[in-house]
């Protein structure tokens, strides 16, 4: 299932770089214009970056008390805003959150999204033998596979390692803990 974009805050922006109001150069949304206040609009001298920069290290783009994030415009700009529909996230394939360079933008799930960023060492694990309240060693995990061949249940599996039925379903079904 896609994430739901909302086009609503995108088309008005769309349509300023539709009409040169904003342009695209560089991976970066500009302005060749300025509202100075809800009556006067200027033309710039010289065109500036029209988005700003968030704590998380994303840039946004402002119109009319409504920001959308600058990566997203750009790739609904340049592939179509329906094109969003297909895709949960669009991720930055090297990693570099402020890097909007249309090449460097990928529609993706946000398993595809997660494992890039991991990969890439942006984020790091907190399930498994890295999180501190970990119950079971990954060794345990190959046991929990073991056991079930040879016809254990689940709820004895459970009460060997001390944990719940529903966690042991969860490492068998693989939406935890895989093996390797």
């Amino acid at each position: 299932m896609a994430v739901e974009y909302n086009k609503n805050k995108l088309r008005p922006l769309l349509e300023l770089l539709d009409s040169g109001y904003l342009f695209y150069k560089e991976g970066r949304i500009w302005r060749n214009y300025k509202k100075l206040n809800k009556f006067k609009t200027i033309k710039l001298d010289k065109p500036e970056i029209a988005s700003t920069s968030t704590a998380r290290g994303y840039r946004r783009v402002g119109h009319k008390n409504e920001t959308v994030y600058e990566h997203i415009l750009i790739y609904a700009w340049f592939h179509g805003i329906d094109v969003l529909d297909s895709f949960q996230c669009i991720d930055h394939i090297n990693g570099n959150k402020s890097d909007n360079r249309i090449e460097n933008l990928e529609g993706v799930t946000v398993r595809e999204n997660s494992r890039r960023a991991e990969s890439l060492g942006l984020v790091k694990r907190t399930f498994g033998e890295v999180n501190g309240m970990h119950k079971l060693k990954s060794e345990n995990i190959k046991e929990i596979f073991e056991l079930r061949l040879q016809g254990l249940t689940q709820y004895e599996i459970a009460a060997k390692f001390s944990v719940t039925q529903g966690h042991i379903s969860e490492i068998l079904s693989g939406k935890k803990r895989r093996v390797g």
